[in-house]
């Protein structure tokens, strides 16, 4: 019982907050406790950096896969190819047509299958884009898109360029009814100028060649006003089946500068540089019209402008010639002959012979008074003339070939790409005897003046009328 008056039990009285009854039991091993205090510490400070660490990991790989600028660029490639187990018909040129884009759809996913299993393009894939079809027995024409860092661009052209449709020729598709067979595939690096949105319709026309008349097109604003600056236009042209387009350019000038303002036309349905049939800017007046033959059915015709100096444009006519069967002439006596479809320039893909005949006394001698093709790319002859065995493709002026015996044959081969207009040449008998009566005869077989001989000109061409002298 309490003391009355007792305010507080002194055992319980505290000192330091604490009471004086509470006591700490010692340690059962303190240096034991004393070592484990500095280890505890370590262990957290260890937690504290590694989760800092982790923080930045983490945040390194946030900044990398969505702040980092992405330096990649985008690659732009185009082709066609040739699927041999489907038949054209009309409607696929309609590309709104439920059967284009069936088609389509399925070309695009045999397209993406087969780059992707390519290692060096699968990084790279993005899309492939079907912009048209054409017969024979179908060729579809795409835009392949990349996307590559700068580094790896050399070799992802390189990968492109090598695709071997051999190899990546088939659609894996299990549907037999939707699976491809594809041939003669031809792919390679877009021209950045040349590049256009596949889907991108605006500024593009569709014609078609009507029998026996010559149908019209203009650039844009012809005659009225120049052409309009930045343009990227189109006209896709094609003719009926075992047909060919001839274009003639009555009235063409543009821009004297090829880089800013060039109309290119190809020999296809999408602006592949190895079916470039020319590309042309500045005038060409109507005594040297520019007129232009396809190999097939079809034709593409581009017009591509930049900001500055803005021209009239041009006036193109267009019609469609039955397609040769074979180009093929035996020739007696004497005679012309030319390069097909002369003074137009010559198609694309042509092989031409001509078997000459003189009479058994006589030679055979080819004069070439027009002798304009591509010359040579690389020391080879992409376009050439073949006579007694050489290649010709390079030459300026009046071409004269003699013959050993009473008959000569010559071939002329064209590549699928840069015509030019051709040649025009006449062949007759070559007497050994009299090679050039009442005329002075050059070693190389022209016939010139007999006052032309001396004179200090190189008139021959080979320099023979001045030796002597």
């Amino acid at each position: 019982m309490k003391e009355p008056g007792l305010k507080f039990d002194p055992k319980r009285d505290e000192i330091n907050g604490l009471s004086e009854e509470m006591e700490f039991l010692p340690a059962s091993d303190q240096k034991k406790f004393e070592k484990r205090r500095p280890r505890d510490v370590m262990l957290i400070v260890g937690l504290v950096i590694g989760a800092a660490l982790l923080s930045l990991m983490i945040g390194l790989l946030v900044w990398h896969f969505h702040f980092r600028p992405d330096n990649r660029i985008k690659k732009m490639y185009n082709g066609y190819l040739t699927i041999t187990n489907k038949k054209f018909v009309e409607t696929l040129e309609d590309s709104e047509s439920k059967e284009f884009q069936a088609l389509a759809a399925t070309v695009e996913q045999m397209l993406q299958e087969n780059y992707q299993q390519i290692d060096a393009v699968a990084p790279y894939y993005v899309r492939s884009t079907v912009t048209a079809f054409s017969e024979g027995s179908v060729i579809a024409y795409y835009w392949l898109e990349c996307q590559v860092p700068p580094e790896n661009e050399a070799e992802l052209d390189k990968a492109i360029s090598s695709v071997s449709m051999t190899k990546y020729g088939r659609s894996s598709n299990p549907d037999t009814a939707t699976s491809l067979s594809v041939t003669n595939m031809v792919v390679g690096r877009a021209d950045p100028r040349k590049v256009k949105p596949p889907k991108d319709k605006s500024c593009s026309y569709d014609l078609h060649a009507k029998s026996g008349v010559f149908s019209i097109f203009t650039s844009p604003g012809f005659p009225n006003s120049p052409y309009p600056a930045n343009s990227w236009c189109q006209w896709v042209i094609r003719a009926d089946p075992d047909h060919v387009l001839e274009l003639n350019f009555v009235t063409f000038d543009l821009e004297r500068t090829c880089h800013n303002d060039f109309v290119t036309v190809y020999d296809s349905l999408s602006p592949i540089e190895k079916r470039e049939i020319t590309e042309r800017c500045g005038t060409y007046p109507p005594t040297n019209a520019l007129k232009l033959m396809s190999s097939r059915n079809v034709m593409l015709v581009t017009l591509i402008t930049d900001e500055d100096e803005n021209y009239p444009g041009f006036k193109a006519e267009f019609r469609q010639l039955p397609k040769k069967k074979e180009c093929r002439e035996v020739l007696e006596g004497r005679g012309n002959f030319s390069s097909p479809y002369y003074p137009a320039y010559y198609p694309p893909r042509a092989d031409c012979t001509w078997i000459l005949r003189v009479p058994e006394s006589m030679k055979v001698k080819v004069v070439f008074n027009v002798f304009l093709l591509q010359e040579q790319h690389d020391g080879v002859c992409k376009d050439y003339v073949e006579i007694n065995n050489e290649k010709i493709c390079k030459h300026r002026g009046q071409l004269v070939r003699l013959g050993d015996t009473n008959e000569m044959t010559i071939r002329f081969h064209s590549d699928a790409a840069e015509s030019n207009r051709g040649f025009s040449a006449l062949f007759e008998p070559y007497d050994v005897t009299k090679p050039c009566p009442n005329e002075f005869a050059c070693k190389s077989g022209r016939c010139i003046q007999k006052d032309l001989a001396c004179d200090g000109w190189n008139d021959c061409g080979d320099h023979s009328d001045e030796f002597k002298c």
